[in-house]
Protein backbone atom coordinates (compact mmCIF):
# COMPACT_ATOMS: atom_id res chain seq x y z
CA UNK A 1 0.00 0.00 0.00
CA UNK A 2 1.53 3.46 -0.89
CA UNK A 3 1.10 6.55 1.08
CA UNK A 4 -0.93 9.61 -0.76
CA UNK A 5 1.59 12.39 -1.53
CA UNK A 6 1.23 15.01 1.32
CA UNK A 7 -0.45 18.00 -1.01
CA UNK A 8 -1.79 17.74 -4.40
CA UNK A 9 -3.08 20.05 -7.45
CA UNK A 10 -6.91 20.71 -6.93
CA UNK A 11 -7.84 23.59 -9.49
CA UNK A 12 -6.24 26.20 -11.57
CA UNK A 13 -8.44 29.27 -10.73
CA UNK A 14 -8.34 31.50 -13.99
CA UNK A 15 -10.12 34.53 -13.46
CA UNK A 16 -12.67 35.52 -16.01
CA UNK A 17 -14.56 38.76 -16.78
CA UNK A 18 -17.33 37.33 -19.16
CA UNK A 19 -17.86 34.47 -18.09
CA UNK A 20 -20.74 33.47 -20.62
CA UNK A 21 -17.96 34.42 -23.51
CA UNK A 22 -15.49 32.42 -22.19
CA UNK A 23 -18.00 29.49 -21.89
CA UNK A 24 -18.32 29.81 -25.33
CA UNK A 25 -15.19 29.80 -26.41
CA UNK A 26 -14.18 26.71 -24.49
CA UNK A 27 -17.26 24.73 -25.45
CA UNK A 28 -16.28 25.76 -29.30
CA UNK A 29 -12.79 25.22 -29.19
CA UNK A 30 -13.82 21.26 -27.97
CA UNK A 31 -12.96 22.03 -24.49
CA UNK A 32 -16.58 21.34 -22.47
CA UNK A 33 -17.21 23.30 -19.58
CA UNK A 34 -20.20 23.03 -16.76
CA UNK A 35 -21.66 25.22 -14.90
CA UNK A 36 -20.37 25.40 -10.98
CA UNK A 37 -21.78 27.70 -8.71
CA UNK A 38 -24.18 30.80 -9.01
CA UNK A 39 -24.30 33.18 -5.56
CA UNK A 40 -25.23 36.31 -5.05
CA UNK A 41 -22.95 38.43 -7.65
CA UNK A 42 -20.66 35.75 -8.43
CA UNK A 43 -20.81 32.85 -11.09
CA UNK A 44 -18.27 30.00 -12.03
CA UNK A 45 -17.96 27.57 -14.49
CA UNK A 46 -15.30 24.87 -14.78
CA UNK A 47 -13.13 22.53 -17.51
CA UNK A 48 -11.68 19.34 -16.18
CA UNK A 49 -9.92 16.11 -16.43
CA UNK A 50 -12.07 15.14 -13.38
CA UNK A 51 -13.57 16.22 -10.36
CA UNK A 52 -9.96 16.48 -8.61
CA UNK A 53 -8.03 18.78 -11.38
CA UNK A 54 -9.55 21.40 -13.30
CA UNK A 55 -9.68 24.56 -13.85
CA UNK A 56 -12.33 27.29 -12.61
CA UNK A 57 -13.68 30.17 -14.72
CA UNK A 58 -14.79 32.72 -11.74
CA UNK A 59 -16.45 36.13 -12.09
CA UNK A 60 -18.19 38.44 -9.94
CA UNK A 61 -21.37 40.44 -11.74
CA UNK A 62 -21.92 42.62 -8.62
CA UNK A 63 -19.21 43.30 -6.26
CA UNK A 64 -22.21 44.84 -3.84
CA UNK A 65 -24.03 41.54 -3.98
CA UNK A 66 -21.37 39.74 -3.63
CA UNK A 67 -21.05 40.47 0.11
CA UNK A 68 -23.99 38.16 1.22
CA UNK A 69 -22.28 35.14 -0.75
CA UNK A 70 -20.55 31.98 0.82
CA UNK A 71 -17.57 33.30 -0.91
CA UNK A 72 -17.97 36.93 -0.02
CA UNK A 73 -14.52 36.69 2.10
CA UNK A 74 -12.12 34.71 0.21
CA UNK A 75 -12.90 37.15 -2.87
CA UNK A 76 -12.25 40.16 -0.50
CA UNK A 77 -8.75 38.36 0.53
CA UNK A 78 -8.37 37.77 -3.29
CA UNK A 79 -9.99 41.20 -5.02
CA UNK A 80 -6.46 43.36 -5.18
CA UNK A 81 -4.98 40.61 -6.92
CA UNK A 82 -8.01 40.49 -8.94
CA UNK A 83 -7.69 44.01 -9.61
CA UNK A 84 -4.04 43.94 -10.12
CA UNK A 85 -5.17 41.54 -13.19
CA UNK A 86 -7.16 44.50 -15.32
CA UNK A 87 -8.55 41.87 -16.95
CA UNK A 88 -8.94 37.83 -17.52
CA UNK A 89 -6.17 35.85 -16.40
CA UNK A 90 -4.90 33.01 -14.45
CA UNK A 91 -5.46 34.34 -10.33
CA UNK A 92 -4.14 31.36 -8.34
CA UNK A 93 -4.34 27.33 -7.75
CA UNK A 94 -5.36 25.52 -5.21
CA UNK A 95 -4.07 22.76 -3.46
CA UNK A 96 -5.04 20.21 -1.33
CA UNK A 97 -3.93 19.31 1.42
CA UNK A 98 -4.31 16.24 3.74
CA UNK A 99 -4.01 17.92 6.92
CA UNK A 100 -5.17 21.39 6.98
CA UNK A 101 -4.56 22.37 10.46
CA UNK A 102 -1.19 20.94 10.68
CA UNK A 103 -0.43 23.07 7.71
CA UNK A 104 -1.51 25.72 9.45
CA UNK A 105 0.12 25.71 12.16
CA UNK A 106 3.74 25.20 10.45
CA UNK A 107 2.73 28.62 8.28
CA UNK A 108 2.15 30.43 11.60
CA UNK A 109 5.33 28.71 13.61
CA UNK A 110 7.60 29.98 10.73
CA UNK A 111 5.98 33.89 11.06
CA UNK A 112 3.46 33.57 8.12
CA UNK A 113 0.06 35.57 7.86
CA UNK A 114 -2.86 33.21 7.11
CA UNK A 115 -6.73 33.58 7.27
CA UNK A 116 -8.61 30.86 7.45
CA UNK A 117 -11.93 30.58 5.15
CA UNK A 118 -14.12 28.08 5.72
CA UNK A 119 -17.18 27.42 3.10
CA UNK A 120 -20.11 24.86 3.98
CA UNK A 121 -23.23 24.52 1.61
CA UNK A 122 -25.99 23.50 3.60
CA UNK A 123 -28.05 22.43 0.51
CA UNK A 124 -24.93 20.21 -0.77
CA UNK A 125 -24.29 19.14 3.31
CA UNK A 126 -20.28 19.56 2.40
CA UNK A 127 -17.71 22.60 1.88
CA UNK A 128 -14.45 23.35 2.47
CA UNK A 129 -11.74 24.92 3.81
CA UNK A 130 -9.47 27.70 2.54
CA UNK A 131 -6.33 28.91 3.85
CA UNK A 132 -4.88 31.90 2.49
CA UNK A 133 -0.91 32.98 2.74
CA UNK A 134 -1.84 36.80 2.83
CA UNK A 135 2.26 37.61 3.13
CA UNK A 136 3.22 35.69 -0.42
CA UNK A 137 2.33 36.47 -3.78
CA UNK A 138 -1.20 35.83 -5.28
CA UNK A 139 0.18 33.44 -7.37
CA UNK A 140 1.22 31.34 -4.13
CA UNK A 141 -0.94 28.15 -4.41
CA UNK A 142 -4.54 28.92 -1.94
CA UNK A 143 -4.64 25.69 0.53
CA UNK A 144 -7.78 23.59 0.37
CA UNK A 145 -9.10 21.00 1.77
CA UNK A 146 -12.49 18.94 1.19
Amino acid sequence: MTTPPPAAFDHLIHWVSDLDATVASYNDTGLATSPALTMPGFRNAAWGIDDARYVELPTVDDWNAVQTSKYARGLQILRPAIDALDGDGPLTFAVNVPDIQATIDRLRATGHDVIIDEVWFEDRQGGFTEVHVTDAPHVAPLLHRL
